[in-house]
């Protein structure tokens, strides 16, 4: 469980860190788990040095140790909130939703919806983590695993599936 949590803290941390470098009006996207890491698209146009500001950035506000905030509001305010943003899959997870109040995290001044109910504290112990360029609009976002017990496991290329199932041409700008 452990392990989900520094995840789930590393996920926040990384989305929080593109919206302060590309603003909101670019979309970040973490799609599907390969290799014990995770494929990530943006609109916002990557080279490799854009992913080490990135990289920078986040460790930046590993450094600040920032507060992960835990809060509770209504699913309407939840809904009308990240339809502002344009998060507009969050928006959607309440559409159908019943319950009158919902759980949000807060880090700086951004709101995300997770599934789990636990999230790190804060920023502070989030040091762990790397990524391994694709092109300008994905990469692989890396992370310390149970099965590594702490360590980020090595990438292994998986360029057929990636470009099989996911239509991505490794080191191709799209």
């Amino acid at each position: 469980a452990s392990n989900r949590i520094y995840q789930k803290g590393l996920m926040f941390l990384l989305v929080y860190a593109f919206k302060e470098l590309c603003g909101y009006n670019n979309t970040i996207k973490l799609c599907h788990p390969i290799d014990k890491a995770i494929l990530v698209r943006t609109t916002c146009a990557f080279n490799k040095s854009n992913l080490e500001e990135l990289r920078k950035k986040m460790f930046e506000i590993v450094e600040k140790d920032m507060k992960i905030e835990k809060c509770l509001v209504t699913r309407r305010d939840a809904r009308a909130y990240f339809e502002s943003i344009g998060f507009n899959n969050r928006a959607d997870v309440f559409r159908y939703n019943t319950t009158k109040f919902v759980e949000l995290y807060k880090l700086g001044d951004l709101y995300d919806f997770f599934y789990s109910s636990v999230m790190p504290y804060s920023t502070g112990i989030l040091g762990k983590f790397d990524f391994h360029y694709l092109n300008n609009h994905s990469f692989i976002f890396r992370f310390p695993t149970i099965d590594t017990k702490g360590d980020i496991p090595p990438y292994i290329e998986r360029d057929k599936i990636l470009k099989n199932f996911f239509g991505i041409l490794k080191y191709v700008d799209e």
